[in-house]
């Protein structure tokens, strides 16, 4: 919904913000069976409370970033071409591209702190992008996460 609303920067799906809140669902419902995944409904994260950004806890993040080895997809600069990024599939076996993390209005599931983390955190499914639940030792330090990749989407470097 928050894709049919906000539209993909960068790419042919458009904003649809006019549609009423019938038309959209509408449209969802519609759309819905072409989908690749199997819908199901399923017990929402928790997602805890987020701590202020700020640049050294984007830095801090840097550091789980290269621990987890984000960097072998995503490149030691967020921009997709770490050394394994030419051999990604999806589930269905056809190369898939990682995803230029400096580019945050495409991010596939949004590109606030929170939505980076909920995307850590549920991995995306279809992809090669894994959840990182339980990787970590706590929620500090899954922030520090997120704040690395929102600040690399902002063009900013720790």
């Amino acid at each position: 919904a928050r894709t049919e609303m906000q539209g993909v920067a960068g790419t042919a799906m458009y904003q649809w913000r006019e549609l009423s809140d019938k038309d959209r669902r509408a449209v969802l419902l519609y759309i819905q069976p072409f989908s690749r995944f199997p819908w199901r409904a399923g017990e929402p994260i928790a997602v805890p409370a987020e701590p202020p950004f700020t640049m050294e806890s984007a830095k801090r993040g840097a550091e789980w970033y290269a621990k987890l080895k984000c960097d072998l997809c995503h490149g030691t600069t967020g921009r997709g071409d770490g050394p394994s990024a030419a051999t990604l599939k999806d589930s269905w076996d056809q190369p898939i591209r990682s995803t230029d993390l400096t580019l945050g209005p495409r991010y596939k599931r949004g590109s606030t702190p929170r939505d980076i983390y909920v995307t850590f955190f549920t991995g995306l499914m279809g992809t090669p992008m894994p959840s990182y639940a339980g990787t970590l030792q706590n929620a500090q330090q899954e922030w520090e996460l997120a704040h690395y990749v929102y600040a690399r989407s902002q063009g900013k470097q720790p």
